[in-house]
């Protein structure tokens, strides 16, 4: 399942979301707005709260050396 990253009013990052029906409704009601396809991302025209969750990336080369 694909993530649909989002952005705050000011344009800074905030959590990722998979829930699609929110962010349609989200879309619907203008309370944000569509800055890319790819990666899809939307930005809230509204105030929102900014709680955000650290994240940790990890890359798997596939292979042993």
């Amino acid at each position: 399942m694909k993530l649909i990253y989002i952005l705050s009013k000011d344009g800074e990052p905030l959590m990722p979301t998979k829930r699609k029906a929110a962010v349609r409704k989200w879309l619907k009601n203008n309370e944000a707005k569509i800055v890319s396809h790819r990666p899809f991302t939307i930005q809230f025209l509204k105030e929102t709260e900014t709680n955000t969750q650290p994240i940790n990336l990890g890359i798997d080369a596939g292979y042993a050396h």
